[in-house]
């Protein structure tokens, strides 16, 4: 209230500073906060597509084929000396499993995001989408 006064005595009744005072911001910014706010029946339902990539069971499948490739790799180093494309037909499978499985990953995951603007500023994304392109360049 004193600034309120001390601004009124200032710069005079009509100034932009005599309404500042603490109950006049509290009252401006929940009318701010009022107008910005989306009203639920404008919000857009989410796409099927991007439910599924939220769902806990995708997640759930995504980490579990992540640690099985965890748990593939040593042995793919410890009993294949050959490359990728000379590997024994039982290597080869399994690597193009993986690679199908996380091509098939990041493609939803890319398809639930609303732009594509929006997966290359989601560093998760561009992380999953290097190691992707690795495997493709290996494989």
């Amino acid at each position: 209230q004193e600034a309120a006064k001390d601004a009124e005595e200032r710069f005079g009744a009509s100034s932009a500073f005599a309404n500042l005072n603490a109950e006049h911001a509290a009252k401006a910014v929940r009318r701010s906060a009022f107008d910005n706010f989306t009203q639920p029946e404008d919000i857009q339902h989410e796409r099927c597509l991007v439910k599924v990539v939220k769902h806990p069971c995708f997640e759930r499948v995504a980490m579990a084929a992540t640690l099985l490739n965890a748990i593939w790799i040593p042995i793919d180093i410890e009993f294949n000396a050959e490359p990728a494309s000379d590997a024994s037909q039982g290597f080869f499978v399994v690597e193009n499993i993986f690679l199908l499985f996380f091509s098939a990953e990041l493609l939803l995951r890319f398809m639930g995001y609303s732009s594509g603007c929006n997966a290359i500023r989601d560093p998760p994304f561009i992380f999953d989408a290097v190691l992707v392109s690795m495997m493709v360049l290996e494989t």
